[in-house]
């Protein structure tokens, strides 16, 4: 997914961001399987498909172990 952020004066700017599966800010990315390879630019040679890409389910572990990591500490306190 492509942010666009406007500058002053009008002129937009676009800035690409990589899916961060600890980024909780104003801008929570919409995370699409579809949408995944709008997100990271692909790697050479490596041709670009719909389907689940073996850095998408490093996302999806890694997302799943800060909700683990998330509940833990809340049943420590």
């Amino acid at each position: 997914m492509v942010l666009v952020r406007k500058r002053r004066g009008g002129r937009r700017h676009k800035k690409l961001k990589a899916i961060d599966p600890f980024y909780s800010g104003p801008r929570k990315l919409l995370v699409d399987k579809k949408l995944v390879g709008a997100n990271q630019a692909p790697k050479k040679g490596e041709k670009i498909d719909n389907k689940v890409t073996h850095r998408f389910q490093e996302f999806l572990e890694n997302k799943k172990h800060a909700e683990e990591v998330r509940k833990a500490s809340k049943k420590k306190n």
